[in-house]
């Protein structure tokens, strides 16, 4: 992931670049997005596991316990 950073990513940062969430606060409460931002990332997720399963990217935590952030390397 560091040696290689424009090929890591977050879901978050999926959602923004690829399909121009607004930004909120990714700090945030999951219950204060709106459904339209639930949704999308539910779907980002799931899909992300499913190429995780297949070998196709590699998810890495960078961070400590339950505060990490999750990152997709291709």
């Amino acid at each position: 992931m560091m040696n290689k950073p424009l090929l890591a990513f977050t879901i978050y940062g999926l959602m923004i670049q690829l399909f121009g969430t607004k930004e909120v606060n990714i700090n945030d409460n999951f219950s204060g997005w709106n459904e339209k931002d639930k949704t999308l990332y539910n779907k980002i997720r799931r899909i992300l596991d499913d190429l995780m399963q297949d070998g196709k990217v590699e998810c890495v935590k960078q961070g400590k316990k339950f505060r990490g952030n999750y990152w997709w390397k291709i």
